[in-house]
């Protein structure tokens, strides 16, 4: 898959989850796909998240709050590599303190041990108390 299309499938897959906006949700479910993504397709993809999420939330989130994310990347075919880089890019939106992550679902995939411990340091580092 291309630069391009990567690109294209990370502006595609990040919405608002709600009206103010301060939810925000990455959707790469496999079950709402025409083919799983693969390992690579998560790398690629995750180099674009970061300016996706950013240019949203600043667009929709009010005074000094963070966005909440929702990361859906059930139902593929991501292992140990994809899941480090879309872990790095969530970190990242952290450390610049634009969002923190709420949930991430990673389901019915190919991870491994670091794969595991990629989503580990993630939620440790990342997360924010559940509201539900």
């Amino acid at each position: 898959m291309s630069a391009a299309r990567h690109e294209q499938i990370a502006r595609d897959c990040v919405r608002k989850k709600d009206e103010r906006g301060e939810q925000i949700v990455i959707s790469l479910d496999g079950r709402k796909r025409d083919r799983p993504l693969k390992d690579e397709d998560f790398v690629g993809i995750s180099k674009y998240l970061l300016d996706v999420i950013t240019d949203l939330a600043s667009a929709t989130v009010r005074g000094n709050r963070l966005a909440q994310v929702e990361f859906h990347g059930e139902c593929n075919e991501c292992g140990d590599a994809g899941a480090a880089a879309v872990c790095c890019a969530l970190l990242q939106l952290r450390a610049a303190n634009v969002a923190a992550v709420r949930a991430v679902f990673l389901w019915k995939n190919e991870l491994g041990d670091k794969g595991a411990m990629a989503v580990a340091e993630l939620l440790e580092q990342s997360s924010v108390p559940g509201q539900e």
